[in-house]
């Protein structure tokens, strides 16, 4: 579950709203969940996309209306949405730092291999 700033007492279960069955949905059963922020999802009869990709469309949805039934919620929602890409793209960019840490120790190690192999190889000459 995601921490949210506004919490909003409005929010619906999508898969009670909809009827949905579909046990393989990553959010059926799951309390204080926003369905437009989890990938996968089930909306529609077919998987979903992220949130980037599906949040147009759920906004149109009844499960996302009952949820912001007000200007005040829908800000709150707003600004819950901005917070959770914000920590999506920070998630990110940390585990592109550890991909780029683990090639710069890998970079390193190579480095110092060919180092080592090219001093053997102008001892030999030296000789």
């Amino acid at each position: 579950m995601t921490v949210s700033i506004f919490q909003n007492s409005h929010l619906v279960h999508c898969w009670e709203t909809k009827e949905c069955t579909r046990k393989q949905c990553p959010i059926i059963g799951e309390e204080g969940v926003r369905c437009w922020q989890v990938s996968g999802t089930y909306c529609g009869g077919s998987v979903q996309g992220q949130f980037v990709d599906k949040y147009h469309s759920c906004k149109e949805c009844e499960v996302y209306k009952a949820a912001c039934p007000t200007i005040v919620e829908e800000l709150g929602e707003q600004l819950n949405n901005m917070l959770y890409l914000l920590r999506k793209q920070k998630e990110i960019a940390r585990q592109h730092m550890d991909k780029i840490d683990y090639l710069n120790k890998d970079l390193l190690s190579s480095l110092e291999n060919l180092d080592a192999k090219n001093r053997v190889f102008r001892y030999g000459f030296a000789e």
